[in-house]
């Protein structure tokens, strides 16, 4: 990848397609040069929304793969369906940013890695808290030996979710969401495989893990907005609100 600029193919209209699209906007190698979506209209309201005029607009995958001048495929979509479409972008040979989690299921894991490997394209997966600089400054430390020998991490993720998320379906469905350490906590999964390695740019690979879940939300889900002060009702999640982990990496560090 030596070119100054690529052409960006963004996959997925919905809210985390925005997060993209602001910061290849903000990006001088980077040119959002379509959008697609299950529905036209959408992928057109967040091309105009962004001012996106020269991006030509689908609703369907395979036909704005073959638009002129993509390079990357940004995947926005749910992640029941992220397979799917990195499976479609890699045989097209295009490089691949897959937002978070990856995938439902580790065949579907292993089948992208298969496909990417054999496209000879690279990928990441969007774990934004490795470009937070906080999270940056605590791994240049352990790297660098200055908080010593860490023999332990533990790491949380607690997010408010709001009316936004409770009302999409898709979040809300364990067939499709599977479960809140997959949907929202992969990134405490991740910030505690990195900060695991002593390494500036290793993660630690884990060999044992106990996992328990419990919290189940049979009723209505009731959350509290922090930005309003106050209660509030959405419709029942189908899995687990609350998932723990104890973990032994390679290198012999334990992690919670």
């Amino acid at each position: 990848m030596t070119k100054r600029r690529y052409g960006v193919l963004v996959h997925g209209a919905g809210w985390v397609a925005t997060q993209h699209v602001h910061a290849f906007l903000n990006n001088p190698h980077a040119d959002v040069v379509a959008i697609s979506s299950r529905r036209l209209a959408s992928a057109q309201r967040l091309a105009d929304r962004y001012g996106l005029s020269g991006a030509v607009c689908y609703d369907n995958l395979d036909a704005a793969l073959r638009h002129d001048g993509v390079d990357i495929v940004c995947v926005c979509t749910p992640q029941h369906v992220h397979c799917e479409n990195v499976l479609a972008a890699a045989a097209a040979g295009k490089h691949i940013i897959i937002e978070k989690p990856a995938a439902n299921s580790l065949e579907e894991l292993y089948a992208m890695q298969d496909a990417v490997r054999r496209a000879g394209v690279k990928t990441v997966v969007s774990f934004v808290l490795r470009w937070n600089p906080l999270f940056q400054t605590i791994k240049r430390l352990i790297a660098e030996g200055a908080l010593g020998q860490v023999y332990c991490v533990e790491t949380d993720y607690q997010s408010y979710n709001g009316a936004w998320w409770a009302g999409w379906e898709d979040g809300r469905k364990k067939a499709t969401a599977v479960s809140a350490m997959a949907v929202a906590g992969c990134h405490a999964i991740d910030a505690l495989r990195w900060f695991a390695a002593p390494d500036e740019f290793e993660a630690a690979d884990p060999v044992e893990v106990f996992a328990y879940a419990g919290g189940r939300r049979k009723g209505k889900t009731h959350q509290y907005n922090p930005i309003t002060n106050t209660w509030q009702e959405y419709a029942p999640m189908e899995y687990d609100g609350l998932e723990m982990a104890l973990v032994r990496f390679a290198n012999g560090t334990l992690g919670k």
